[in-house]
């Protein structure tokens, strides 16, 4: 292969890899505080969910438009405007007097929110599908990175007034458009723009059940990165900065062996493999969270297992799903991927808690029912196979 092409692509990547993470941090420096924000505004804790719901409700059918029309358009400035609409979405917050402010500053950040779809579908541009998984892997592993550090400079100015947290998370994002405006990528791979949303949705075989099982794990990614350091906790015993830490790790290591495995295995192996190790670390947290001996290791062991499937899985599906649609540009099903992990993030943390309130081990049968429902909707080898083939 041509040496520019390949420091060009490399570029290109490490760029996206810098999007990904800014775009995470800036997401996870104000979001713990929005609730204390909107209480101390008046608002109730019916509030709360609404502001909450508000950017994942828009992200839902906001992504798979804005990865579509980036077919068209070109990636680069649909991104653009998609963080303009997060840092847009960030000031209103920090000029926020009231709940309902809030309410519409998540809701105009949901509705621009394509960054990933536009991201993925330049992982596509870039790679050819059979090297797709890897780089999908390290998009979710950035992601993942980025959103760690968000946690720890929140926690660093929750004593802070809550508008001066939302301009770190606006220059944040600035910083992020900043990367943006710089970065070459190439252009759309091209294909039919227009493909309608419901026209996929309705697609006998593989194409739908691929969908389902990547909102299946989306759901059970969901639940871990919402509720894992609390069940280290308050289940496991450790402390909160040892449950914080052992998240951390678990997602670094996690995400290395998941880029490693990725490199050597096909889209459907990738998740029937994650949705193995996401039950294996299920099990292990629960078997941890009941104290039985060694629980500590077991705990360890299950996190990096469960860190390790989680982003294997979304990355395989991810890139199953950006295959399904041959005549598509890459846009659409990586809009559909974003809505998937919107679901993922509505579903996954409510029904968490709840069963955490019921019954913590629960939690680990959630995630574990969640991996096993991916696997029996993806189907046999075989149907997967369908999936891919123009």
């Amino acid at each position: 292969m041509d040496v520019a092409l390949v420091m060009t692509r490399r570029r290109a990547m490490w760029s996206l890899l810098a999007i990904c993470g800014t775009d995470s941090m800036a997401y996870a420096v104000v979001l713990p505080i929005v609730p204390f924000a909107v209480k101390a505004a008046g608002g109730s804790f019916l509030a709360t969910a609404a502001v909450f719901a508000a950017f994942s409700l828009c992200q839902l059918w906001a992504a798979p438009l804005l990865g579509r029309i980036s077919g068209s358009l070109g990636r680069k400035p649909v991104l653009v405007g998609s963080q303009i609409g997060s840092l847009a979405g960030f000031l209103l917050l920090a000029v926020a007097g009231s709940w309902p402010v809030m309410l519409l500053a998540r809701a105009v950040d949901g509705a621009t929110a394509g960054n990933m779809a536009v991201v993925l579908a330049t992982v596509c541009d870039l790679e050819e599908p059979e090297r797709r998984v890897a780089n999908f892997a390290a998009i979710n592993t950035a992601s993942a990175a980025g959103l760690l550090v968000g946690l720890g400079i929140c926690a660093l100015l929750a004593g802070t007034s809550f508008s001066g947290v939302a301009l770190v998370a606006t220059a944040i994002c600035a910083f992020s458009i900043g990367v943006c405006a710089v970065a070459a990528f190439p252009p759309p791979k091209g294909g039919v723009e227009h493909v309608l949303l419901r026209t996929y949705f309705r697609r006998r075989g593989a194409p739908g059940r691929t969908a389902g099982a990547l909102v299946a794990v989306q759901v059970a990614f969901g639940a871990t990165a919402a509720t894992l350091p609390a069940f280290l906790h308050y289940s496991v015993g450790v402390s909160v900065r040892v449950a914080v830490g052992a998240m951390a790790g678990a997602l670094v290591v996690g995400g290395a062996i998941a880029q490693l495995v990725a490199r050597s295995c096909g889209d459907a192996v990738a998740v029937r493999g994650g949705c193995v190790l996401i039950a294996a670390g299920a099990a292990g947290l629960g078997l941890a969270g009941v104290h039985v001996p060694q629980g500590l290791v077991l705990a360890v062991g299950g996190a990096v297992a469960l860190a390790t499937g989680l982003i294997l899985g979304v990355s395989g599906a991810t890139a199953l799903l950006g295959r399904s649609l041959s005549g598509a540009d890459p846009g659409v099903p990586m809009g559909l991927s974003q809505s998937a992990a919107s679901i993922g993030q509505l579903l996954g943390p409510a029904v968490g808690f709840a069963l955490m309130a019921f019954s913590p081990p629960a939690l680990c049968v959630l995630i574990g029912v969640a991996a096993a429902v991916a696997v029996l909707v993806l189907g046999t080898p075989q149907a997967s196979e369908a999936a891919v083939t123009p």
